[in-house]
């Protein structure tokens, strides 16, 4: 071999030699994902209500710990259909996020026809914020003092006490339906796009009673403006030791809504790693912990990371499948 070739043998080798370098020492030649412009957060539900109250919170304190803008824009309707199909459509490049929260991210496609998108092809979880019991209650003025004055006139009057909620099949519509099987009870149920929006329709006196997410009851508590009647909580908030269990008064009801982040399936390993980090920060972050206590959804904060939630969601929506198997889709 003369010398020339052995010289331009000894340049080939060179890259190669840097190439077997870094893979030996698990430095990545790719850069790790860092946003570099806005990042659009899709909120599936009305403003005010728990879904938009924890995002807002979330992503204020996101923002404030990376450097990144974050812009969050509530895309509601079609119980929370809008703003999911919106996310399951988005690139998925780091730089759209969207809310999630149970049960409709695991019922759509088991409860509606021609949904566009399935859990497991759609989307991929990032994190799991808050988890919130499902709570009836009613106004202050109302006549029911009790869960028993409540269900004695709902038993006496089937179909005649109307009952605010959010989505078909969401956590509270679960709420509602699970309440009536167990206690014979025939409630007219009326769904809203977000919590906000029944609570509203509770106060001005449209309905008889609602359910939503504690956290979102938990300032009109301190108002004076409700009144619990039962939380399918598991356990008490410190605040509220008279508030009746549904454990405590013989009922086996447990629900409560998980609300979370996700990104479009698809997204790149080193993307879901980098929200999965930032989010875990957030969570136990003490100016986020601080602010979440002054509105009262401290109790709330559950945090999981990216693999635990979507294991978790996944389980429960082959529980809610196995549960709704042989209902109609509408």
């Amino acid at each position: 071999m003369n010398s020339i070739s052995k010289k331009i043998q000894k340049l080939l080798a060179v890259p190669l030699l840097i190439v077997c370098a870094l893979a030996l020492s698990g430095v990545s030649a790719q850069a790790a994902f860092t946003p570099d412009k806005t990042v659009h957060v899709i909120v599936h539900t009305s403003p005010g209500g728990g879904v938009d109250t924890m995002a807002r919170l979330t992503f204020k304190h996101a923002a404030r710990l990376s450097g990144v803008n974050f812009v969050v824009e509530n895309f509601a309707g079609a119980g929370g259909q809008i703003g999911y199909t919106k996310l399951s459509m988005s690139k998925p490049d780091g730089y759209t996020l969207g809310t999630i929260s149970t049960m409709s991210i695991v019922t759509h496609e088991l409860t509606r026809k021609n949904v566009p998108y399935t859990f497991k092809d759609n989307f991929q979880p990032v994190a799991r914020i808050t988890l919130d019991p499902s709570v009836l209650a009613v106004k202050t003025d109302s006549k029911y003092k009790t869960l028993d004055d409540l269900l004695a006139d709902a038993k006496a009057n089937p179909d005649k006490l109307s009952f605010a909620g959010t989505f078909t099949y969401s956590t509270h519509h679960i709420h509602d339906i699970v309440l009536q099987k167990q206690t014979g009870t025939k409630f007219k149920y009326i769904p809203y796009d977000g919590g906000a929006k029944a609570i509203a329709s509770l106060l001005g006196g449209h309905v008889d009673v609602a359910a939503s997410g504690l956290s979102e009851f938990a300032p009109l508590i301190k108002s004076g403006e409700v009144r619990i009647l039962a939380s399918a909580g598991d356990n008490q908030w410190k605040s509220l030791p008279e508030m009746t269990l549904y454990k405590d008064a013989g009922y086996k009801i447990s629900l409560g809504s998980n609300r979370g982040i996700s990104l479009p399936a698809g997204a790149p390993a080193d993307i879901v790693k980098y929200y999965d980090e930032l989010l875990t920060k957030v969570a136990n972050d003490p100016e986020f912990l601080a602010e979440a206590e002054k509105i009262s959804i401290a109790p709330t904060i559950a945090h999981l990371g990216a693999a635990a939630f979507t294991e978790y969601l996944t389980d429960l929506q082959a529980i809610m499948a196995e549960n709704l198997a042989g209902q109609e889709k509408k």
